[in-house]
């Protein structure tokens, strides 16, 4: 609200001197040193421009804004999460263009209303001349004085065909005051006329009427095509709309600007920002733990066999820890090719095949909780020469036998059948991880991350944090521009736009990178994990605790909300499939599903071997200790390795969950990127070029527009 102050009192309510002070001066107060009509102020006085209700619709009255600011001078209404259909109510509230052009229409039906009653009955004398009513008086020395009242009325009417009546009544009443005499006189006339040639013809008398009756409709159509733009520059903010001026025609254009989706589109920038931001710092943080690491032994991650022996050709340069899962070499800065080439060949023995053939049976077996065992039932035996009772309980007892040991049968063989499955698949994966782990531990020793590239790095963070603050100052700019040019709204006003449209588009959900982030802090943290911290046990407690809580949110956040996106997938792969023309692309998309829901099932398995299991090891560990705490005559370096092996399974654990997470990730990416459905347009260029023809309506009024010259032309 706009309100002028003097002296701390409104001036609607300063009653006695208006315009005192020279901060105001009302309507008509003072008009070139003349006082004005006092009757300008009998229907109030008002100051608001605005609609002192526009905020109403989102329940802020008047009264609330008026006590909000005398409780803090600094309030300022919010209108958060605003829809698109609440951005274009308050456009049509608030837009002068749009009100200026309904009124514009507005005149053009009154040109139209007056062109109409022309042809009604009129009170009009004959000539065209109004009812009138003349009272004289004549007052001459040294001769009668008089008054003559004349009364003159008629009505009149045009008709279609050019003709013009008219019928008039006139009287008038003469009053002598010499010698009191009075004299009326009344008469009634009545005329017809008719055009012959100029001004005669239905053609050339309805022409006025034609034209306003058109322009009204051309009006008409210039508002609806008005609207039509007026919507699209809300929504999409592209170029600007025509409108109709107040004759039918084209007078102006509303202006363009920022739209809603621009909002939108500028906002799904800044998160994509974000989230680069974000994978930049964890690859930054990572290389900065490797370049720090440059001193430690190289290795390569990959689960083995405890008593597996690696090739003896390499003697003591190599080992393999099953504690952390990792394959070292001794020497951090140097491998042969020789000494790679027999790593690579040990995967091609028969001794590594069948040492991990039985690693990997094993753990399948364990996963499938073993092999079903036989009923502990025996085989019923008729005895010899039996009564009628004992052979139908022998034949109710085999009956029983021969159901137990079949469910035993098709349980054995669904077991062997998962088991052989799950092997010709987890086998080939095995050896290629042992490939992949020797791999890494090489490039770990070749490829020494400097810190040249950790700058590099850093550059590119500190270039895209930026990047990201001008997009956030442009997204303000842009919000400041849609809020006064698109809705009418002081730019004090705090918007926020309503993001629900951008979820279809989400590829990773807020909860999943969460998770993410929480598991780097774990990672990158480590809580006191250090032998030497004597809290160590207590430091223990308390990272398998928050291990545990991540763990358990893993589950219910992302193992349960990845099943939902795959029954998504499912449900929408139906419609995908039939949406794609080519067959490769058809057969991509199934590809990618198989990679994707094998690549689940691992995580879900990595989840159960690598971190479940690890967690319940170390928290019976962690009991025993409690309970039986570490004697004076044990050794000191039996408790140590212990303490030892209980920190590197809680840092296993805790990296194999940011694995995990991060796997999650990619398979929701992959699984959303094909959820988005767009509407595909499938109009030729006729076909488009025919509508348009059909229904733009200034290609109507153009049309009609030559119409009207050559009726102008027949006139």
């Amino acid at each position: 609200q706009y309100m002028h102050w003097m002296g701390g009192v409104p001036w609607a309510k300063r009653r006695d001197k208006p315009w005192a002070g020279g901060v105001f001066l009302p309507p008509f107060a003072r008009t070139k040193g003349f006082r004005g009509w006092k009757g300008w102020h009998k229907y109030g006085e008002e100051f608001s421009v605005e609609n002192p209700q526009w905020l109403a619709p989102f329940e802020l009255a008047p009264d609330q804004l008026e006590a909000a600011k005398e409780q803090d001078p600094e309030y300022k209404p919010k209108l958060e999460n605003l829809t698109l259909a609440e951005a274009v109510e308050l456009s049509l509230i608030h837009s002068r263009d749009f009100q200026t052009q309904l009124e514009n229409l507005f005149l053009t039906s009154l040109q139209l209303t007056f062109e109409r009653f022309r042809f009604k009955v009129r009170y009009l004398n004959i000539g065209g001349t109004r009812p009138t009513s003349v009272l004289t008086g004549e007052s001459i020395p040294d001769t009668e004085d008089s008054l003559s009242w004349t009364n003159r009325i008629g009505v009149s009417q045009l008709m279609p065909w050019g003709a013009q009546w008219a019928v008039e009544l006139s009287n008038n009443t003469l009053w002598l005051f010499s010698s009191d005499q009075t004299g009326s006189a009344s008469s009634l006339s009545y005329a017809l006329v008719q055009p012959v040639l100029q001004g005669a013809g239905r053609k050339v008398v309805l022409e006025n009427l034609t034209q306003g009756e058109r322009n009204l409709l051309y009006g008409v159509r210039n508002f609806a095509r008005f609207r039509q733009g007026f919507f699209t520059t809300i929504v999409a903010g592209q170029g600007g709309s025509t409108v109709p001026g107040n004759t039918g025609g084209v007078s102006a254009s509303a202006g363009g600007g920022q739209g809603y989706l621009q909002l939108l589109q500028q906002r799904q920038s800044i998160k994509n920002r974000e989230l680069n931001i974000r994978m930049i710092e964890s690859q930054s943080d990572r290389l900065q733990v490797l370049a720090a690491q440059k001193s430690d032994r190289p290795y390569g991650s990959v689960r083995l066999p405890a008593d597996i022996k690696l090739p003896e050709a390499l003697g003591d340069s190599v080992q393999y820890s099953a504690a952390s899962g990792q394959i070292q070499w001794m020497d951090p800065v140097n491998i042969s090719d020789r000494d790679e080439q027999i790593l690579l060949n040990f995967a091609e023995s028969d001794y590594f095949k069948s040492e991990i053939e039985k690693f990997v049976r094993a753990r399948i077996d364990d996963r499938l909780g073993g092999i079903p065992k036989r009923p502990p039932i025996q085989k019923p035996i008729l005895p010899d020469n039996p009564t009628e009772n004992q052979r139908n309980t022998y034949e109710t007892e085999l009956e029983k036998y021969d159901t137990r040991m079949a469910e035993f049968e098709e349980r054995l063989k669904a077991y062997h059948e998962e088991f052989e499955s799950r092997l010709a698949v987890q086998l080939p994966e095995a050896i290629q991880d042992y490939l992949d782990a020797v791999a890494d531990m090489v490039d770990n020793i070749r490829n020494v991350t400097t810190p040249l590239q950790v700058t590099q790095l850093q550059t590119q963070l500190v270039n895209a944090r930026s990047g990201l603050l001008s997009q956030q100052l442009t997204y303000r700019q842009s919000l400041d521009s849609f809020k006064f040019d698109q809705l009418g709204l002081p730019t004090d006003v705090i918007l926020s736009i309503d993001e629900s449209m951008l979820q279809p588009f989400e590829l990773i959900d807020n909860r999943l990178l969460e998770l993410q982030s929480q598991a780097e802090f774990l990672t990158k943290s480590r809580q006191g994990l250090d032998e030497k911290n004597p809290q160590v046990v207590s430091a223990l407690s308390d990272a398998l605790k928050l291990l545990t809580e991540l763990r358990d949110r893993v589950r219910t956040d992302g193992i349960e909300m990845l099943q939902r996106d795959f029954q998504r997938f499912e449900n929408n792969l139906p419609v995908r499939l039939d949406s794609l023309d080519h067959q490769e692309d058809r057969d991509r998309i199934n590809t990618n599903y198989e990679n994707d829901h094998r690549l689940f099932t691992r995580i879900n398995d990595d989840l159960v071997t690598n971190v479940d299991r690890p967690i319940d090891t170390v928290a019976e560990e962690l009991q025993t200790i409690d309970r039986v705490p570490p004697s004076p005559d044990q050794e000191p370096e039996i408790h140590l390795k212990k303490i030892r092996k209980l920190i590197s399974d809680v840092q296993s654990a805790q990296e194999d969950l940011l694995t995990i997470v991060q796997g999650l990730t990619v398979i929701q990416v992959n699984l959303r990127v094909e959820l988005i459905n767009l509407n595909r347009f499938d109009m030729s260029m006729t076909e488009s070029t025919n509508m348009g023809l059909e229904n733009r309506l200034d290609l109507m009024n153009s049309r009609a527009t030559v119409m009207d010259l050559r009726r102008k032309i027949e006139v």
